[in-house]
């Protein structure tokens, strides 16, 4: 009835819900996850057993003998990306940042499938070796996972899942 001298109906204002703050810290998951792969890149990724290792010899090989330079790398690059996503305000850095989170996430799963990767390649390194004393040595040593790939496995799968979310936001 507008036009008729009565005012234009105003819609009562709907409430909207909050926003939740969950799509604008995106950033903190990325870098937690990053700076979780890069510490925990130097640590032992391999535990070894055997009636060989005397007391007080290192029992655990660090990944960065391996892989470990990688995930080191490319947690950094994570931690940077989202630190830029920040202070740049580019939601899109944080989606870029599940890339190299992705890539860790992949050398991580090797090294967690196969424990003794990390082995041979620190004892390659020292001299080389073939196949056959290669199993040798695996007959005298029990391989295990130890602490540190667990924590690059975790933080590169937060980078990945942080990288996930902010792709999804982007279209929002």
């Amino acid at each position: 009835m507008t036009g008729y001298g009565y005012p234009n109906p105003q819609p009562y204002p709907v409430p909207q819900p909050p926003q939740a703050a969950f799509p604008q810290q995106i950033h903190i998951i990325g870098i937690a996850g990053g700076a979780l792969a890069t510490v925990c890149s130097l640590l032992a990724w391999t535990r070894v057993e055997g009636d060989s290792i005397r007391e007080g010899m290192p029992d655990g090989i660090r990944g960065t003998s391996g892989d470990g330079v990688w995930t080191l790398i490319l947690g950094l690059v994570v931690v940077g990306l989202c630190i830029g996503a920040k202070v740049a305000k580019k939601p899109l850095l944080n989606a870029i940042a599940g890339v190299p989170g992705l890539i860790a996430a992949f050398i991580a799963f090797v090294n967690l499938a196969s424990p003794e990767r990390l082995a041979r390649t620190d004892l390659e390194s020292e001299m080389s070796i073939t196949d056959a004393q290669w199993e040798v040595v695996m007959g005298n040593f029990d391989f295990t996972s130890h602490l540190g790939i667990y924590g690059v496995t975790a933080g590169a799968l937060a980078s990945v899942v942080a990288g996930i979310l902010a792709a999804t936001n982007l279209k929002k």
